[in-house]
């Protein structure tokens, strides 16, 4: 008893801890970004105003600050994606590991079974690969049907760009 009580508190100590889920600080980003397209907007209005050199001085002055704004949205794109790209990864690292755990699991029961039993496990545990084969592929597609949308969508929006 003093084993398995050694195992099942080695086992929660391998857990990998997720980082925090990156959607509520791309949430706060937008805010930002939102706060920083209107400025961009209202300089943007002013930039018509420059009929002299302190109009065109001031225009320069604003399109550098507009960069300035511009390149702080990329940065908080960058940001974004490289924290998903974590928390995805993290997300894919727990769930290979829990998958492993029950693999093990599956595999010392069967060991306990009867001839009868394990073959009777085997044939579940083959149609629950199937079944996750199946979902897997009907979301690929699913995926490629939405991926196939999208293309079309913007080469319809930019056909002028393309020399098909």
């Amino acid at each position: 008893m003093s084993c398995q009580s050694q195992k099942n508190s080695s086992a929660s100590s391998d857990v990998i801890p997720l980082p925090p889920d990156p959607i509520p600080l791309f949430q706060v980003n937008g805010l930002k970004r939102a706060k920083v397209y209107a400025e961009m907007n209202a300089l943007r209005e002013s930039f018509l105003e420059w009929p002299t050199v302190e109009g065109l001085e001031a225009f320069v002055e604003k399109k550098t600050e507009f960069d300035v704004l511009a390149d702080e949205i990329v940065r908080h794109y960058e940001t974004f994606t490289r924290e998903h790209l974590a928390y995805v990864s993290a997300l894919q690292r727990a769930d290979d590991i829990a998958e492993e755990r029950r693999l093990q699991e599956f595999h010392r029961a069967l060991e306990q079974m009867t001839p009868a039993e394990a073959e009777a496990a085997r044939q579940v545990e083959r149609e629950r690969a199937l079944r996750l084969e199946k979902k897997r592929e009907i979301k690929a597609a699913e995926m490629d049907a939405e991926i196939a949308r999208e293309k079309g969508r913007v080469r319809e929006k930019y056909s002028q760009y393309y020399s098909l």
